[in-house]
């Protein structure tokens, strides 16, 4: 959700990052036909085994690890699900990326720098604009890859590589990852909607309040915000080496502590649109003495597939105002400037899109509520997440009877996972996961399926009516556009 908010299998560049399934004829039909069958016998056979051990087992000994990535990148029953490829092409080397980039070290980078630089031919960067689309994934990218302004640019004189984001799909994890360049499972600010010991109760991690307050930063009365994360902001050591840092933001959040504590050692500085944003970016750049980062954050897309949907003509406008308002002002850069500056745009996650009337809340449940742990004060544990990766904490002596019934009820609309099955498979990062890490998202992980959606009703909180949606592991919402271009290729 937006502050208002080796490449893996299918990462293969361009256009085919989707995989496409195609045959003709009655035998095609039947293999698949006879495919499945095979499947659904072999997951009976494998459920069956499953309850044998479940019911052999000691009720306060956890289900061993029954998930395992079925190729390269990919898991699930169908395999529809994406893991991030944190070792390669991903958000989170972003920032390491970026560092060695101005340092003038892009192939020690790993291999998103070594990318970088060898795709644009730069080896001389002394500018960096780092502009953050929120919500643009990349499916929308390549509808939108030849619309006039930055994306028409890129795609004629740069390049855009698909790249995945980090599990939850949220922007504050993402967000967190792009500025310390920490996985989740190590930064440990995981979701919007996070479950805070300190205060014994579901918050909203960004706005750094209880769930149905409109009040921004109203925890800091009770706890020091540094509890959000842990990690240094790259900004920091960036300063530092004389790096002049720049972040640019609404001036609804420019000031928040989250903000705060995520761009400390930059500038940070509030803008009321984006317009006013574009041209922020130019000056910046034009009147640099120093070696440069700007970072520009930009909500609007985002906003617009919440409320309208993600293939909605509303998103597509704010794309294309996006492109033609960056753009301009690339072109308005000074030429001696635009030619030691490079511009990299990505995202946080993707979008689906929801059928909100179709949410399936989980309060109809007594047997599930009733097995939700207690925390420090005695009060339950609510589901923190998101509809589409609800992060529940359940008792020890409950958890196979709870999981049996999400999955009964449920059924093919989630795969329920142990957050141990998670970790193993890598799903929320690299490195050992932060103590905060293990107490806010539970034992007991609901991935939705498709564009399904399952929720809590929480007392005083306004329902989540949005339509399109992520946090979750859908292609969709983990493939991203990683479009990088030269500033001078925009003078042209």
């Amino acid at each position: 959700m937006s502050g208002t908010a080796d490449s893996c299998c299918l990462a293969q560049g361009g256009g085919n990052y989707r995989r496409y399934f195609s045959g003709v004829g009655g035998g095609k039909q039947s293999y698949t036909r006879g495919s499945t069958f095979l499947r659904e016998l072999g997951a009976q056979l494998k459920r069956a085994e499953s309850d044998i051990r479940r019911l052999s087992m000691p009720r306060e000994v956890s289900q061993p690890p029954s998930y395992s990535a079925q190729t390269p990148g990919r898991f699930g029953p169908e395999n529809e699900f994406v893991l991030p490829n944190y070792d390669g092409y991903c958000l989170n080397n972003v920032p390491r990326a970026i560092r060695a980039l101005l340092e003038g070290r892009g192939r020690a980078a790993g291999r998103l720098g070594s990318l970088i630089e060898s795709r644009t031919g730069l080896r001389d960067v002394r500018n960096i604009v780092l502009v953050l689309a929120d919500g643009l994934g990349y499916g929308l990218w390549e509808e939108h890859a030849n619309d006039p302004g930055f994306f028409a640019t890129v795609t004629k004189a740069g390049f855009a590589q698909p790249i995945t984001t980090v599990f939850p799909s949220t922007t504050c994890a993402a967000l967190t990852t792009l500025a310390t360049g920490l996985t989740p499972q190590e930064h440990g600010l995981a979701e919007w909607f996070l479950y805070l010991r300190e205060v014994d109760a579901v918050i909203e991690s960004l706005p750094f309040r209880r769930m149905g307050s409109e009040m921004v930063d109203e925890l800091l009365a009770e706890v020091d915000s540094r509890v959000l994360f842990s990690g240094r902001p790259v900004f920091e050591s960036l300063s530092e080496k004389g790096v002049d840092c720049h972040s640019l933001l609404g001036r609804g959040i420019a000031s928040t502590a989250y903000t705060k504590l995520s761009l400390s050692g930059s500038n940070i500085t509030g803008y009321d649109s984006p317009q006013e944003m574009f041209q922020s970016v130019t000056k910046i750049v034009n009147r640099a003495r120093s070696p440069t980062l700007v970072y520009a954050y930009l909500p609007n897309v985002d906003s617009a597939e919440h409320r309208y949907g993600p293939r909605s003509d509303e998103a597509a406008l704010e794309v294309a105002s996006l492109s033609a308002g960056l753009g301009e002002s690339l072109r308005g850069l000074e030429s001696a400037a635009a030619d030691s500056t490079l511009v990299i745009l990505t995202a946080d996650h993707g979008h689906v899109q929801t059928k909100p009337e179709e949410m399936r809340y989980l309060n109809r449940y007594p047997a599930l509520v009733s097995a939700f742990e207690r925390g420090p004060t005695g009060r339950q544990i609510l589901p923190a997440g998101s509809p589409r990766d609800v992060m529940l904490h359940i008792k020890k002596e409950d958890y196979f009877d709870a999981k049996a019934l999400l999955e009964a009820e449920l059924g093919s609309l989630v795969v329920a996972l142990s957050t141990d099955d998670a970790l193993g498979l890598g799903l929320y990062g690299r490195g050992s996961p932060a103590q905060a890490f293990r107490e806010r998202v539970g034992n007991l992980l609901l991935l939705m399926r498709d564009s399904e959606s399952a929720w809590f009703e929480f007392e005083g909180a306004p329902p989540l009516d949005l339509v399109g949606m992520h946090g979750g592991a859908t292609e969709d919402e983990i493939m991203i556009p990683l479009a990088v271009a030269k500033a001078s290729s925009f003078k042209k």
